[in-house]
């Protein structure tokens, strides 16, 4: 939101999003599918992928889940309980580094964009305008949420007053 003025980003995001769709379909096209349809030229490809190896690092997830699950599957010596840590560790890691970011850039962007929108939230005042106001699905809901933020406190409660 610090980039993209709050008003205009949902059309600048709208857009972005049918120019990458529209990029992605003619790259597609650019590989031309139909050539996996001759069967001399499917033929090489399935022996190019059979003769394809991959290299394998020690520092990725993917080696951990496997070495940690290896011992479990064949009667064979290993350490599943060191790579097992190594996966949690990492996803604790990811998960407190998220929850930095979001601190630190999602939060005001989200707070800014909702800024520039109409309350959803009405007080009971606006809704005075006739006899069956009362009884309308806008004044329900405006009063169980009214309830919900009444026990939210904090952070949780001015983001879902914004929303």
């Amino acid at each position: 939101m610090g980039i993209i003025p709050a008003k205009r980003a949902k059309n600048i995001f709208v857009f972005l999003g049918l120019l990458i769709l529209v990029i992605v379909f003619l790259l597609f096209r650019f590989l031309r599918p139909e050539r996996f349809a001759n069967p001399e030229w499917f033929a090489n490809l399935t022996i190019f992928i059979s003769e394809m190896k991959l290299p394998v690092s020690v520092f990725l997830p993917s080696t951990w889940i496997t070495e940690t699950l290896t011992p479990f599957f064949i009667a064979k010596g290993g350490t599943p309980l060191f790579f097992m840590l190594l996966l949690f560790l990492t996803s604790l890691v990811l998960i407190i580094f998220g929850n930095w970011l979001f601190n630190a850039f999602y939060y005001k962007g989200l707070v800014t964009s909702k800024q520039t929108q109409k309350p959803w939230l009405t007080s009971s005042e606006d809704l005075q305008q006739g006899p069956g106001t009362y009884f309308s699905l806008r004044f329900i809901f405006s009063k169980c949420l009214r309830v919900i933020l009444f026990f939210s406190r904090g952070y949780r409660g001015r983001l879902l007053k914004k929303m």
